[in-house]
């Protein structure tokens, strides 16, 4: 069945036509710059997250204050990491909190990544 849509194209030549369309780092529409610059964040962004998420994100520590202004900051109390965030959860028991925070904080930003980079890579007919 060969249908005209309003501008007198026919709409079995555009259904073909998306057959063949390449993944978007390879679209001749797409920029250059574009392209690959898409490509290299997403690489970028992977190893930083991994260095987020296993350094220190905060720490809680005390400073005195005297009053005639001096100041001193004694060690750090308590040190937060994802790592030991989940870590510390898991063992007071609280194996839920652990694992949605494991999978939600640690896991999802990898594997939203992952999927980025998988549409970027595949044509539009695979996807």
């Amino acid at each position: 069945i060969n249908n005209t849509d309003e501008d007198g194209e026919s709409t079995a030549l555009l259904a073909t036509a998306h057959k063949h369309e390449p993944a978007l780092l390879f679209h001749p529409r797409i920029h250059v710059a574009w392209r690959f610059g898409i490509l290299f964040l997403i690489f970028l962004n992977m190893p930083l997250f991994l260095y987020s998420n296993t350094n220190i994100g905060g720490s809680v520590f005390i400073q005195l204050t005297s009053s005639t202004g001096q100041s001193t900051r004694l060690p750090d109390i308590f040190q937060f990491s994802l790592t030991n965030s989940v870590q510390d959860m898991w063992d007071a028991g609280s194996v839920f909190i652990a694992v949605l925070v494991a999978v939600f904080s640690g896991g999802w930003p990898y594997g939203k990544l992952l999927l980025m980079l998988g549409c970027w890579l595949t044509p539009p007919t695979t996807l």
